[in-house]
This record gives C-alpha cells, structure tokens and sequence, in this order.
C-alpha cells in the first residue's frame, strides 16, 4: 500500500493517521507530507501509528526532523514491532505515548466534544461525551474489529466517531460506513466498568476522511442495562447541578 498521512479531527483535536509502509524511497517522502500536515495543524494533535504496517530507519529519522518544531505532538501507539524501534531513539522521549483510545480519551476529555450535553427533539437526555468503544461486525464471510470514541450518548443510542480497525493487515483496505449494519460492542465507562450489547447502525455522517456511525441500541448483554443506564442518570445529575450552579 502506498503510505499516506492524512488529517482527521474530532471536537478540537487534529488526528494525523500515518497509514502503509514507510520504507525505502516512501520513506524520503514522508517528510513533505508530514512537514506540511503538522506544521500547519494547531495543537492538540495527536500522531495514529496504528496502521504503519512497516517502518524504517530512514522513514524515523526523517519522521524526528519533521515533528521538530511541535513541541506538543502524543503519539497513539502502534504495533510492538513499530514501537520497539521508535524507542531505539532518544528523540522518542519528546512525545507522549497513549496505548489506546482510552488514553486518547483521559488525556483529551472535554477537547474531544463539539457541543454541551442537551435533551434533543426526540425528547430524553442526550449526553455529549467521550467514551472509548470497541466493536465488531462481519464483512463478506469475515469479523473485522475496530475502535473509536462515542461523542454522543443516549438510553437509545449512540454516535461513534474516529473510528479505525484493530487489525494493520485490514487496516490497508478501506473501511466502508456502508458495509457496516449490525455490531456487538462493549463501551468503556469511567472506574474500569464496561457494558456489552449488540447495535443496528441506522446513520452514517461523512466528512473527508473523517465518519461518524449513529448506532441503535438493540440489547445489553446481562445485567449491563441496569449499569448503562444508572452511569446517564448520574451524568445528568452532575449536569443539571453544575447548570444550576452557574458552571
């Protein structure tokens, strides 16, 4: 696969996603692309090594000039073939690395919302938020599972964003919205707690390289309902009393 690096963005934060292989002639050509990408993005950014599925030397020294003059670049990590090499680099020590997209989301918290939480014309709450979710569905006879951050959450449903597929090896295909229809997930809640269910996709909103996927909750597995829906509770009562206090 060619190499690319190409800009996302959720809430305030820029996402730069190095995908392919970087090496040999491809690596004396990241620099163009990563010079021009970072250097005219505002921070906070953080660099997705995820889908490098090859890098060189060459591909890192080059990757070390070009983020030289950022001084608050993170970096979600990679596979540990990618990242035992970036470590072989003093360099290295000038980026904080986040493991996963629950790292993303400690970090970045509120940075990763667009809007304030609000009840929405359907009637209920609707929190605006940032939680990690791992899910995954089946493409033509195969499982393909995936990442990403839900930004808005209700009792019914949800709208996962920055999404991106675990495997490198699937990563070097294009990830289709609309082959994407039904979901088993399980969502990240805050104090290591979990909730699993299954989900029916039922909209897609595309932007660039950039999609959201509004996902329909269909069930939760044993007892996670009664989690599920005692976390939106409690976060609507911290919401209401903070309205309340004026902050």
């Amino acid at each position: 696969m060619i190499p690319q690096v190409i800009k996302r963005q959720i809430g305030k934060v820029n996402i730069i996603d190095m995908k392919g292989s970087f090496t040999g002639v491809w690596a004396s050509r990241l620099k163009g692309q990563l010079e021009h990408v970072v250097n005219t993005q505002e921070v906070p950014m953080v660099l997705n090594f995820r889908q490098i599925s090859d890098l060189d030397t060459l591909a890192l020294k080059t990757f070390f000039d070009a983020t030289s003059r950022k001084n608050q670049i993170d970096i979600l990590s990679g596979s540990a073939e990618i990242m035992n090499l970036f470590y072989r680099y003093p360099e290295s020590k000038r980026f904080r690395i986040l493991n996963n997209e629950q790292d993303l989301v400690s970090v970045y918290g509120q940075d990763l919302l667009q809007d304030s939480s609000s009840n929405d014309k359907r009637g209920g709450f609707r929190l605006q938020t940032a939680l990690s979710i791992h899910f995954s569905y089946h493409e033509a006879g195969e499982k393909r599972q995936c990442v990403g951050i839900i930004t808005n959450l209700s009792e019914h449903g949800f709208l996962v964003e920055y999404i991106d597929v675990v495997s490198v090896v699937q990563s070097l295909t294009n990830l289709n919205p609309f082959d994407i229809e039904e979901i088993d997930f399980r969502i990240s809640l805050p104090q290591g707690k979990t909730v699993s269910g299954q989900g029916k996709v039922v909209h897609r909103q595309l932007n660039d390289e950039q999609f959201g996927m509004g996902v329909r909750i269909v069930t939760f597995n044993r007892q996670d309902e009664g989690l599920f829906s005692h976390f939106l509770q409690s976060q609507n009562e911290v919401l209401v009393h903070n309205r309340k206090a004026g902050k």
